[in-house]
């Protein structure tokens, strides 16, 4: 049963169509944050729009992006979600929104306001409060890798874990069906195709059994996208207590996916130790090697290290966080930047930081202060706005870090 608050967020956040309005585009995560915190300051709940006038709940509501006709064009769309929630359920889909009880956990506590604010799944909803271990991994992999990764998928079920992977071809696949095989249960977070992959052979038993979850932030039709397959990735880490990447090249998915879970140090992660450029890679960025040949010590992977925190690159405290008051239900996000791996991008985060961090600045400032060219200055903002760690104000244009995010250099 999808409650109505799960439908107002549907009608403001999803895609129900392909020919969908490409003026009215649903609400992306941090949209939808600033109108649920808007919503929250005025005692609305999301499921009043259903029964009241949009036009008098959202009364001096102004936002930069999140105009009240595009919100009046998504709540309109009743009919379509009508539709689109009656041949989901016939699929065995069912939805969940952020504040409701099964909403898995870990990844809300790791990821906090850049958790989905809804999740389609299939299968067993209580296994999404269970303990993990990931295993990710590369879709090219030889039969004696995918072996392997099927007796990893045992030992961590024969410990009392289950596997949470992405359900891909390759490492992910054998993961999860060397732990449903031994008995165990899985959890996948899947970036496209979740009805169909759930009707697939290799799953649909442990479905009908209760031993697996496929679970997806996006629509249950949707097809492969790379930005989504990369955006599921923080999904896997955040609900794992430690997760092993199995094969890596020094591109793509698990590549990124490993290198974001450094930075962000959400769990500790462990990388089978082979000749894999990937796999050296991610060693020397921070990885812990893993053996395969070794008994699978679970309190030793879920262990964290305490973190070591160095001197800043531009002799500034070693945690800054930029003050501002913030409703209390608002959190940071803490974003870690670690010194020999600081991209172009993370050290121009840090000169905002530095020069610039509790006021707005125009682009004309910021190229004088920090010398850089308009291209490259155009790309970096870009980038810095879409990860929502910069806000864009207009009249004039002009920047300003955005005061939830906590910035660490770690070592």
């Amino acid at each position: 049963m999808v409650t109505e608050r799960t439908k107002t967020i549907l009608l403001l956040t999803s895609y129900f169509a392909k020919n969908s309005s490409k003026t009215f585009k649903p609400l992306s995560t941090s949209e939808w944050n600033r109108l649920a915190r808007w919503l929250q300051t005025k005692t609305i709940n999301p499921e009043d729009f259903l029964t009241q006038e949009s036009d008098l709940l959202l009364d001096k509501f102004q936002d930069k992006t999140v105009t009240i006709e595009r919100i009046k064009y998504l709540l309109e769309r009743k009919a379509a979600l009508a539709l689109a929630l009656d041949k989901w359920s016939k699929a065995g889909v069912w939805v969940i929104n952020r504040g409701d009880k099964h909403f898995p956990k870990q990844v809300k506590d790791k990821l906090k306001e850049l958790s989905p604010p809804v999740f389609f799944g299939i299968g067993n909803i209580a296994l999404l409060n269970q303990k993990y271990i990931g295993v990710v991994g590369s879709r090219k992999t030889s039969e004696e890798e995918l072996n392997a990764t099927k007796e990893l998928g045992l030992q961590i079920s024969q410990k009392g874990y289950g596997v949470v992977s992405g359900g891909a071809r390759g490492v992910d696949e054998s993961a999860m069906i060397g732990a449903l095989e031994g008995g165990g249960f899985s959890l996948g977070y899947v970036a496209d195709s979740l009805i169909k992959k759930s009707t697939s052979g290799l799953f649909r038993n442990h479905i009908i059994n209760n031993r697996l979850c496929l679970l997806s932030p996006y629509n249950p039709e949707a097809g492969f996208n790379s930005g989504n397959a990369m955006g599921r990735n923080k999904l896997i880490y955040t609900q794992s207590f430690a997760t092993i990447v199995m094969k890596s090249d020094v591109k793509g998915g698990t590549w990124e996916g490993a290198k974001e879970n450094l930075q962000k140090a959400w769990v500790p992660l462990w990388v089978v130790d082979s000749q894999e450029q990937g796999n050296i890679a991610i060693i020397k960025k921070g990885g812990k090697k893993f053996s395969l040949k070794s008994e699978l010590d679970i309190p030793k992977l879920i262990k964290r290290e305490p973190t070591l925190i160095t001197p800043d690159l531009f002799s500034a405290p070693p945690s800054i966080a930029i003050q501002e008051e913030i409703a209390p239900e608002v959190k940071r996000e803490e974003l870690r930047i670690k010194i020999q791996e600081a991209s172009f991008f993370d050290l121009f985060l840090l000169k905002l930081l530095e020069h610039f961090k509790d006021k707005s600045v125009t682009k004309k400032e910021l190229k004088d202060t920090l010398k850089l060219t308009s291209s490259q200055l155009d790309t970096w903002l870009k980038m810095g706005t879409e990860k929502d760690y910069l806000i864009k104000k207009q009249r004039p244009v002009s920047f300003r870090l955005n005061p939830k995010l906590s910035i660490r250099l770690v070592s």
